[in-house]
């Protein structure tokens, strides 16, 4: 198509039986680039009714990890490739794969491959380029007072940094681990006066990355933390099933007895005195000779 003249085009050659290349390891493309797959002239899947889809979607759908389209389909003369066009306009990580109709119409569907897009990203309206980001990490919990906040994180800026890596900024759990999160959806109300609403908290945060990058040319970035937890989060509370335990994971049992044991190993030894090898020794013959044989973890 004409619209593709001006663009670059990454190609995707898929084995003869359609099966996806790279072992699994996956593309990454450009944003505004043209991607095409190509299953070479003579490949037994040519002439299987070979249809390729994906879950890359439609410039006006919104995106269904889960929802797998049809490319729009170029016939197979026999004569050239079979070739398919996707033309790509938006970042992020996609899938795909191709069916084929087996010989009693039996349907195959091939190894599904992936495809990754930056995203194009902007200093000022002025873009910047993936590779030019210099980043620098800092700790929200270590910041001090939100008020004070700006004045720190210029010397980021000062110091050439062109992004700042928030670690998460959510409320924290018990532990006060950087990623052990109480509240997902709410700002540490420790960053603000106290009966701060949630509301101008978040507010606040979305009003110093504006700052950030309008008046030091600082962009920022966050965690999702979506795999763990704070123990004593209340969702969690409300739905025990969304962590280990020994009735989900019973394969678990051999560890948390272990656990327990080390537990109460510790209780009993607590206030004496390790301050040299023979004092660690003694804890960890104990270990060895009294606690492993106990438990007998090799049933």
């Amino acid at each position: 198509p004409l619209s593709h003249m001006s663009k670059q085009i990454y190609t995707i050659t898929l084995e003869g039986n359609g099966n996806a290349p790279y072992h699994n390891k996956g593309l990454k493309i450009k944003h505004g680039c043209v991607l095409r797959f190509i299953l070479p002239v003579g490949s037994p899947a040519c002439i299987q009714n070979p249809k390729l889809y994906t879950n890359f979607p439609l410039s006006d759908k919104p995106f269904d990890r889960t929802y797998f389209r049809e490319i729009q389909k170029n016939e197979y003369t026999g004569v050239n490739d079979w070739v398919q066009d996707l033309e790509i306009n938006q970042a992020g990580c996609y899938a795909y794969y191709l069916q084929t109709t087996e010989q009693g119409g039996k349907p195959y569907k091939s190894s599904t491959g992936h495809f990754y897009i930056d995203p194009i990203i902007s200093i000022n309206s002025v873009p910047l380029p993936i590779e030019s980001i210099t980043l620098q990490t800092v700790l929200p919990k270590c910041l001090g007072p939100f008020s004070e906040w700006e004045n720190k994180l210029k010397f980021s800026a000062m110091s050439g940094y062109n992004m700042v890596h928030f670690t998460p900024v959510q409320e924290l759990g018990q532990s006060r681990s950087s990623y052990s999160i109480f509240d997902q959806c709410a700002v540490n109300s420790q960053f603000f006066p106290p009966k701060t609403p949630p509301v101008q908290r978040r507010q606040q945060l979305q009003n110093l990355v504006t700052t950030m990058e309008n008046k030091y040319g600082v962009l920022s970035m966050t965690d999702l933390v979506w795999n763990h937890t704070a123990d004593n989060s209340a969702w969690l509370s409300e739905h025990p099933e969304a962590g280990y335990n020994l009735e989900n994971s019973p394969h678990l049992k051999g560890a948390f007895e272990l656990d327990d044991a080390l537990l109460q190993l510790s209780k009993e030894i607590e206030g004496q005195v390790i301050d040299n090898e023979q004092d660690l020794a003694r804890v960890m013959s104990r270990i060895e000779h009294e606690i492993y044989p106990k438990l007998k973890l090799w049933e």
